[in-house]
């Protein structure tokens, strides 16, 4: 897979975005994180690690579910193909989700510089079962003969 890497587009820290996906990015490693375990939705526990990554434009959080990383030291780089941002109570993360890998680069960040903290500034969260472009509540998308609720339904 190394070979492909050539044609992907990599961005910066800088340039991450709330809800970002396939990114692609190389990145050193400043701080590993605490693991902790945590319950996820379903009851389940997992484990969970935020370690702060970032490049010459700024750093962030990537979150580390289980195992994922685990040969992993500060001052590794590490290059990240197919991640996404997330956000987490507000604030942006970088993650790999199930399609996401961590690739082997001879690349090496050696410059790096913890501002901007892409992770420090809290955004605007959606809320949950929110889907862009649906009709929410009583009374809205009537279609032709009113909503179902305005009929009785």
């Amino acid at each position: 897979m190394e070979g492909n890497n050539e044609e992907l587009e990599y961005v910066k820290v800088k340039d991450l975005q709330p809800k970002m996906g396939n990114v692609n990015i190389v990145v050193k490693i400043l701080d590993m994180g605490e693991e902790r375990e945590v319950r996820t939705r379903r009851g389940d526990t997992r484990r969970l690690r935020e370690v702060r990554v970032a490049d010459s434009t700024g750093s962030i959080l990537m979150t580390l579910w289980d195992d994922q990383g685990k040969d992993f030291k500060e001052n590794d780089t590490i290059m990240i193909v197919n991640g996404y941002i997330s956000l987490v109570r507000g604030h942006m993360r970088l993650g790999l989700g199930r399609y996401g890998s961590f690739e082997d680069t001879d690349e090496v960040v050696e410059e790096v510089s913890e501002e901007p903290d892409m992770s420090e500034k809290e955004y605007e969260m959606e809320p949950r079962g929110y889907r862009r472009g649906y009709s929410q509540g009583r009374g809205q998308g009537r279609g032709r003969y009113g909503s179902r609720w305005e009929r009785g339904e």
